[in-house]
């Protein structure tokens, strides 16, 4: 059998073993040591341990019935023993509190290391669909307009397009890509006012024009 259809087989036992909450099936595809790391939504999960009893217990089989995990869009790089692995999928299920549907849709990166002939998975990420709608993944008071205040209160990092200088991040201990919601600020909320001012004084920019047009 060549890799790319091995790792075929593998992604479908990989949905089977989800839709079953079957560990055993799961033990014939992943490695069963200290070193997977499996970063969901709900958390990181690190060894087979943590992953057994985080994920595939607690998530998929506590909170989660009649899973239907399918796989699409299967993207193959091979490096070797070494594999990366790019998929979408849509997820149908219901919760067990009160038998109501859930249907998500994500897309997955799987890194599959080949031991004694047989692949195994050795990291997976995966994350929802990519968000494009206005107020939505880039923050948008400083990628394309909108809400100054409602971002920095919003409980995720944004990555914006404008970068202060390097000296200026380092001083207030702000990274230099990402600004946090308001209460985790580093311990330095001195920093919230230059991003308040920065966004007024660019919308005033764009608004100057405007006042020497009337």
């Amino acid at each position: 059998m060549d890799n790319e259809t091995a790792i075929r087989q593998l992604l479908d036992t990989y949905a089977q073993s989800i839709n079953r909450t079957d560990i055993e099936l799961a033990a014939t595809i992943w490695k069963t040591d200290d070193d997977p790391i499996f970063i969901h939504p709900r958390g990181t999960e690190r060894g087979w341990t943590q992953i057994v009893e985080n994920f595939y217990g607690e998530t998929m089989g506590k909170l989660l019935d009649h899973r239907d995990l399918e796989i699409k869009n299967v993207n193959i790089d091979l490096f070797d023993d070494t594999a990366i692995v790019v998929f979408e999928w849509d997820f149908h299920a219901t919760l067990r509190a009160d038998n109501s549907p859930l249907v998500t849709h994500g897309r997955e990166t799987q890194v599959l290391r080949k031991l004694n002939g047989m692949w195994r998975i050795a990291h997976v990420h995966y994350s929802g669909l990519p968000v494009t709608e206005a107020g939505k993944g880039f923050w948008p008071g400083f990628a394309g307009g909108g809400s100054v205040v409602g971002p920095l209160f919003a409980p995720r990092r944004y990555v914006f397009s404008f970068c202060p200088p390097r000296e200026f991040l380092q001083e207030l201990k702000i990274p230099k890509t990402c600004i946090p919601r308001l209460p985790d600020f580093h311990g330095t909320p001195k920093g919230v006012p230059f991003f308040l001012l920065f966004s007024l004084a660019r919308r005033l920019l764009l608004f100057l024009p405007r006042l020497v047009t009337l």
